[in-house]
């Protein structure tokens, strides 16, 4: 076996290993909260059926320290959950590089988001629990007054636990994961230091119900400092905390230390399987765009590209958008264009990578040059659309680039055709939001006293577009309709 096949083979290895962290924390928070529960409805069920108020704080007290057992219980399996995929993370990245020679001594990790974390899941039982406490108090006062039966207070109070099981899930599923990714990602920085080659590369879950955007990050590879772009966000790995809530709960993707030598199955984006498309009929589209995505970029890339980035396997999704429009969706946006560049209102459409039209929509004749986009309808997709008043990119455009995930931004103006791609750096939302809102209010004074000249807001729009284009390192070009 090859150093570079070694490589490969011990990421797999401890890729198994975290999943199988994954899977025994699962069970076990399982247990607990069965246990618990068994426990408590052994209490209840045990208890004069009239429940006098003398024997209501007997039973509290009985439940008050079977709850303070499962908070106990489940702190320690947090933590030493929480412990190990911090562990497993650097391992992840030392068993490769150390089966192909590389010395793995590194400097101890500055373990105080490890102990930030263990504090925030200590933390969240106590909520928990807190929470189970009040609800299960309140069951305990209806059956206590003749509110509701004792049968039925002990049917809600296993709903309580039945509730909670989801909840206690999802947050392990998380937090370790965090861990997880986090201690990755600072040991590829440390290792990044040694081997100037080594990168980093984002890995879908393949999980049943996961994120469209994950799905379609998958295979993106990025230098080790610099931002995966995510369902237009900045990330530098997986439930990275700076990314929103909507964009790292529950998320299962994968951080991988990557190497171009290494010898790996799926160097690049990962196809769906038949099974996953068997599952999920709405994903066999975006399996079309990761096949046009990859063949369009070997189509059209220059030889400095191609020299880049390799003949397309190792690409990523948006890196291969960045190359050009695939022929359909090219055609599509075309003939659109076409239909709305003398509209009177406002029109626009998201088109997807494999030429279909996702959403179209209008402006009121009230408020011909504005309309709203629904949120994620063009993540991932290209967003073109018409100004009638003629005036190029305007802040709210730009805003609407940022946040709303297009790979490809366009707009229509007196017959020729604004453009802005995404660069090779990831946009994030959050700094673009801040940058937009600075510089409006840095020129502010300018703004205003140019908006009666001729072409005014034309000019105003113009400088605002190239100023955010070139600070971002965007692609900003104008095309004029044949």
């Amino acid at each position: 076996m090859s150093a570079d096949s070694r490589a490969e083979a011990a990421r797999r290895a401890q890729l198994l290993r975290y999943t199988q962290l994954q899977r025994r924390q699962r069970e076990l928070i399982i247990r607990a909260l069965e246990d618990a529960k068994a426990e408590i409805l052994k209490t209840m069920s045990g208890a004069p059926s009239d429940w006098q108020r003398n024997r209501l704080r007997a039973i509290e007290q009985s439940i008050d320290a079977s709850l303070t057992r499962f908070r106990n219980r489940q702190i320690g399996n947090w933590t030493e959950g929480v412990t190990s995929a911090w562990a497993l993370g650097q391992a992840l990245v030392d068993a490769p590089l150390g089966a192909v020679g590389m010395a793995t001594n590194f400097n101890r990790l500055d373990d105080r988001m490890l102990l930030s974390m263990r504090t925030w899941l200590t933390n969240k039982i106590s909520d928990i629990t807190q929470a189970q406490r009040s609800a299960i108090t309140a069951q305990l006062q209806l059956a206590a007054t003749g509110a509701q039966s004792s049968q039925a207070a002990i049917n809600g109070i296993a709903q309580i636990f039945n509730g909670d099981r989801q909840r206690a899930i999802t947050i392990t599923r998380t937090e370790l994961g965090r861990a997880h990714a986090a201690a990755t990602w600072l040991r590829l920085k440390q290792a990044h230091e040694r081997d100037p080659d080594l990168k980093k590369q984002w890995r879908r879950s393949g999980k049943l119900n996961s994120r469209h955007s994950h799905d379609m990050a998958d295979g993106q590879v990025k230098e080790v400092n610099e931002f995966f772009g995510v369902g237009g966000e900045g990330m530098m790995y997986p439930r990275d905390p700076t990314g929103s809530a909507k964009n790292t709960i529950n998320c299962g993707c994968t951080i991988l230390p990557y190497k171009k030598s290494w010898a790996v199955a799926t160097p690049g984006p990962k196809p769906f399987t038949a099974g996953e498309i068997a599952r999920r009929p709405l994903i066999a589209d975006a399996n079309k765009q990761i096949q046009d995505k990859i063949a369009s970029a070997v189509a059209s890339m220059n030889d400095a590209v191609l020299a880049r980035f390799g003949t397309g396997l190792g690409t990523t999704l948006i890196d291969a958008a960045f190359a050009g429009l695939s022929p359909a969706s090219a055609a599509t946006v075309s003939r659109l264009e076409a239909q709305i560049v003398n509209s009177a209102v406002e029109q626009g459409a998201v088109v997807s990578m494999s030429g279909e039209v996702l959403w179209r929509g209008a402006a009121s004749t009230e408020k011909r040059d504005y309309f709203n986009v629904p949120d994620e309808a063009a993540r991932g997709h290209i967003f073109t659309h018409s100004h009638p008043l003629d005036d190029g990119f305007s802040y709210f455009d730009l805003m609407e680039f940022a946040t709303g995930g297009a790979l490809e931004f366009r707009a229509v103006v007196n017959r020729t055709v604004e453009r802005l791609r995404r660069g090779d750096q990831s946009l994030n939302r959050v700094q673009a939001y801040v940058w937009l809102s600075e510089w409006r209010t840095k020129n502010y004074a300018w703004y205003t006293a140019t908006r009666g000249q001729p072409d005014a807001i034309a000019k105003i729009n113009t400088r605002l577009t190239s100023e955010f284009a070139e600070h971002f390192k965007l692609r900003y070009t104008t095309r004029r309709l044949p």
